[in-house]
């Protein structure tokens, strides 16, 4: 006999119809390999959930769905028989069914997310400076007066003051083109070593990078996706494009494991830097670990950030989604009290980024702003990353050991530390020791 596929609260059995061939028991390669057989059940879960089909493919009475019925069926065999290694004979085990396939899906989810979770141990950089570098070098640093870009350029300090460096700001009046192109004039009339900055729009002053390269002076940013010289005179970029990307990705793993089979998923973004790739990744990431889930994006104009909150909110209405990215802090601040005052009852869990900015550690403690987990963006470090780039410059040696991706810090509420602190524990030392032969 054929059996054909009968969902049994929630879940996939199989059930005898009177054809006369008959095919092995799925729930013996459910057994052997969970996160396959978890697709093949999300994908025929996908073809009939909601549709008036589901009761049709359950009797298999219907002539006109029975090609139908065996092409799923044979995707579900072909799925789950590859991941066994091959077929064999079984027997009826409906009994229970309906819990295994949850356990299934539990076990799925919560092995996802303590992947993805696991904390780092170990910086990016891994090859060592064997050469003296320059002391009494000058940096200048574009501070946009963020809490964040102020902590990066506390660190450029600290760790400058190793190779006896120093360090002045440079503040833009604005967000602004001009204001930009002000800043880096005001930086280059000082004559500095280097200049450094985080998450600029380097081609919107592309002529005074171009005349920081013609003095011989390097420009370092960090947290963009603009990759080393994709601008004629930026020398290298740390917590770059390829960092952002795992970041991204991890992610959108950690939020299509924490919602249902199916769910819509949105993002928020806000437009300073190409979003794109980001984007893209932060999708591949959640169908990893839910294939069925819906995903839509949301780029908010920098020009409307302070639009920002209803933006959000209208857009959360519209879409239903049930999970939410966003990346920034400044956009999830407030969206729980306006996800009430729409009135929107759908239960939304939010992963959001920053959360080592603004309280966001608290609010993920508490439950608040819809958090159920999140990244904490390595602030602390990128300044010692700036520093290691511009030592390596200064002596000679390819930037690109600086420019290596480290590994992103995803947490849950029960993995999340009370404060901000670093990603690696001990990042310090190691620089450090890389940098031991460099004095």
């Amino acid at each position: 006999m054929v059996r054909a596929p009968a969902l049994i609260q929630g879940s996939m059995m199989w059930e005898d119809t009177e054809e006369s061939t008959s095919y092995p028991n799925l729930w013996v390669c459910s057994e052997r390999s969970p996160r396959v057989f978890r697709i093949a059940h999300q994908i025929f879960e996908s073809k009939v959930k909601g549709s008036s089909m589901r009761r049709d493919l359950i009797n298999s009475r219907n002539p006109a769905l029975r090609p139908l019925l065996v092409g799923l069926t044979m995707i579900l065999m072909a799925m789950a028989i590859a991941a066994c290694g091959g077929g064999g004979d079984s027997t009826d085990s409906t009994a229970g069914a309906s819990t295994q396939a949850s356990e299934s899906e539990t076990t799925d989810a919560a092995a996802i997310i303590k992947e993805v979770t696991a904390r780092p141990t170990k910086i990016a950089v891994t090859e060592p400076i064997d050469k003296p570098v320059p002391k009494n070098m000058k940096i200048a640093y574009i501070e946009v007066g963020s809490p964040t870009s102020k902590e990066v350029r506390a660190q450029v300090e600290e760790a400058g003051k190793l190779f006896d460096w120093s360090v002045f700001s440079v503040t833009p009046t604005a967000g602004t083109t001009a204001a930009y192109v002000a800043a880096m004039e005001n930086a280059l009339r000082q004559n500095p070593d280097a200049i450094m900055y985080q998450s600029l729009p380097s081609a919107s002053f592309a002529s005074q990078l171009a005349k920081a390269k013609e003095a011989g002076i390097p420009v370092i940013e960090t947290a963009t996706t603009e990759e080393a010289n994709s601008v004629p005179g930026l020398t290298a970029t740390v917590f770059g494009n390829n960092f952002l990307l795992k970041n991204a990705y991890a992610q959108g793993q950690l939020m299509g494991a924490l919602v249902e089979p199916g769910s819509k998923v949105g993002e928020l973004n806000a437009q300073f830097i190409p979003l794109g790739p980001i984007v893209s990744s932060t999708e591949k990431g959640v169908l990893s670990s839910c294939p069925t889930c819906e995903f839509s994006n949301l780029e908010i104009a920098v020009t409307q950030l302070s639009k920002s909150q209803s933006l959000a909110v209208n857009y959360l209405r519209r879409e239903g989604c049930e999970g939410v990215l966003v990346p920034s802090w400044f956009l999830w601040r407030g969206l729980e009290s306006g996800v009430k005052s729409a009135g929107i009852t759908t239960e939304i869990k939010a992963v959001s980024g920053g959360l080592e900015s603004e309280g966001g550690l608290e609010k993920l403690a508490n439950g608040e702003e819809l958090m159920a987990g999140g990244s904490l963006f390595p602030t602390i470090e990128q300044g010692w990353y700036l520093v290691d780039a511009a030592a390596r410059y200064f002596v000679g040696l390819p930037t690109t050991a600086s420019e290596a991706p480290a590994d992103p810090w995803i947490v849950t509420k029960e993995t999340a530390p009370a404060e901000p602190e670093p990603a690696v524990k001990d990042f310090r030392q190691q620089f450090e020791k890389l940098w031991s032969g460099a004095h």
